[in-house]
């Protein structure tokens, strides 16, 4: 059996919901489609829509939310910034909301390709 956390059950309005501080500059999600039918989860940052300086490749927007498409079982890219603490919340009302594990980036600096971290070679 699969680990994952399933919304499983149809809501109207978006009171269920997963929550999460972070420290990153990036943050993905992998999420499943197990009735092969596509879904929207909508995303706040901060208690917000995600700012357009920060959104990932998948997110998009509806007049007031923003949002991204489940349409196949794959990793979603929903935040990419500077390194920051934020609060993200991911937030659907289909039964099939389905997440299987979430990635951060959190590298705050970066150094010189073919060198080590503290710049030497």
């Amino acid at each position: 059996m699969a680990e994952r956390l399933r919304h499983g059950r149809a809501s109207r309005d978006l009171t269920d919901a997963i929550a999460l501080r972070y420290r990153a500059t990036e943050v993905n999600v992998v999420a499943g489609r197990p009735e092969n039918r596509d879904y929207r989860v909508y995303v706040t940052l901060d208690g917000k829509p995600v700012p357009k300086s920060l959104k990932g490749d998948d997110i998009f927007y509806d007049s007031e939310r923003s949002y991204f498409a489940v349409t196949a079982p794959r990793m979603y890219s929903l935040i990419r910034g500077p390194y920051a603490v934020h609060e993200i919340v991911l937030a659907s009302d289909s039964p099939d909301f389905e997440i299987y594990s979430y990635t951060f980036s959190g590298c705050p600096q970066t150094w010189p390709p073919g060198k080590g971290r503290s710049g030497r070679r």
